[in-house]
């Protein structure tokens, strides 16, 4: 349906009835006018178009307030509609299936090398597996290690992928037979944490994560905040801005880097699978090595939250198998920096909650939050 033409109202009014539908566990029509001010005839027309667009389905009857029983709505989630996939670990990409409620429907994982036709092949191959099973598909998110322009929606820079300017989008699209749209993985990311998961209860958070790098996603007032240039976040060099000497925030916290210094500490070679073993053992050379990167990428991003003043700060990603010593020490400096006496209220530092397929996660909700925009898919 063109909603940007659709003659009743405007598309504010819209967007406002579906978020409230959204947000509650069923609604009427009568509850809906009464919450966003409109007329019951308005609210009647609008949700008529939105249940033969596919986005709203009628439950069946709710409790009597003493007339007539209401006819109760909510999502249209009963399929999976929306393809996400990751691009960014070192051997896989995964890729999931999901509803309009973000629920993960389905998960698949393939192997790939890095070179455009090998990820190309494999994010085609990805979205046919995930719809084999039907579903009503709107279209597929892919969330990418690198920058990708927000208006032309090209990657315009990747410093580990062999994507940039390789038209990934349309080339996926048309094998797969969907509308494809690519993210900066830092930022679905985040999408995809402040409505499905630690930061759902959120409406200004940071989301860090890491994986070939390390990068924020911010969300402010429940939107992404790209910058102007669309590379808000890049956190990677910010040391080395501030101190020339010093080696960038990337190369503190990356899983090789820790790696190694964790053997120059032990005095063997180790990989990294010996490197968490020993974390987890608790060897004091280990812990001190990972407290110590907690502390740098706590100073690292002091600044942006004393700037943005967030609710909350999430941590994913690689970041999360550091285990509690680095979670722990980096949530304490965060939050004694924040200064709780002075804001009068504490900043939440949470783990995130998606798990190793939270990327592709991201990468669908993409495809959803187009969707709740009344956005073309």
């Amino acid at each position: 349906m063109d909603w940007q033409n659709s003659k009743n109202d405007s598309i504010a009014l819209r967007r406002a009835l579906l978020g409230a539908i959204r947000r509650a566990d069923g609604i009427s029509r009568a509850a809906l006018a009464a919450q966003c001010g409109m007329t019951r005839p308005t609210v009647s027309s609008i949700v008529g178009e939105f249940i033969s667009a596919g986005l709203v389905r009628e439950t069946g009857k709710g409790a009597s307030t003493g007339g007539k029983r209401p006819i109760m709505l909510a999502l249209a989630d009963e399929d999976p509609c929306a393809v996400g996939i990751a691009v960014g670990d070192d051997y896989v990409i995964r890729g999931v299936a999901c509803d309009l409620a973000g629920r993960v429907r389905d998960r698949a994982v393939m192997p790939y090398s890095n070179n455009f036709q090998s990820i190309r092949d494999v994010c085609i191959a990805l979205i046919r597996q995930l719809r084999r099973n039907g579903g009503n598909f709107r279209g597929a998110g892919i969330a990418v290690s690198g920058q990708v322009d927000p208006v032309t929606g090209e990657v315009r820079d990747s410093q580990t992928l062999d994507l940039r300017n390789k038209g990934l989008a349309p080339a996926v699209a048309q094998a797969a037979g969907l509308p494809v749209y690519l993210e900066t993985r830092s930022m679905a990311f985040a999408l995809a944490e402040a409505f499905y998961g630690a930061g759902k209860q959120y409406r200004d958070l940071m989301v860090l994560s890491s994986g070939r790098g390390i990068a924020a996603g911010i969300v402010i007032d429940g939107k992404l905040f790209r910058g102007s240039h669309g590379a808000a976040g890049e956190l990677g060099d910010v040391p080395r801005v501030l101190e020339p000497e010093a080696p960038s925030l990337e190369s503190c916290l990356q899983a090789e880097s820790l790696t190694r210094q964790a053997g120059k500490l032990l005095g063997r070679e180790l990989t990294y699978a010996g490197f968490l073993n020993e974390l987890a053992s608790r060897t004091p050379e280990v812990t001190g090595l990972v407290c110590h990167a907690a502390e740098i990428l706590a100073e690292a991003v002091y600044p942006a939250v004393a700037l943005l003043d967030p609710q909350a700060v999430v941590l994913g990603g690689q970041l999360l198998e550091l285990g509690d010593c680095f979670f722990d020490r980096f949530r304490e400096l965060l939050t004694v920096k924040k200064d709780e006496l002075r804001y009068g209220r504490k900043l939440a530092v949470c783990a995130s909650e998606l798990g190793e397929f939270g990327g592709a996660q991201g990468g669908a909700s993409v495809i959803l939050e187009r969707l709740f925009q009344l956005q073309t898919v």
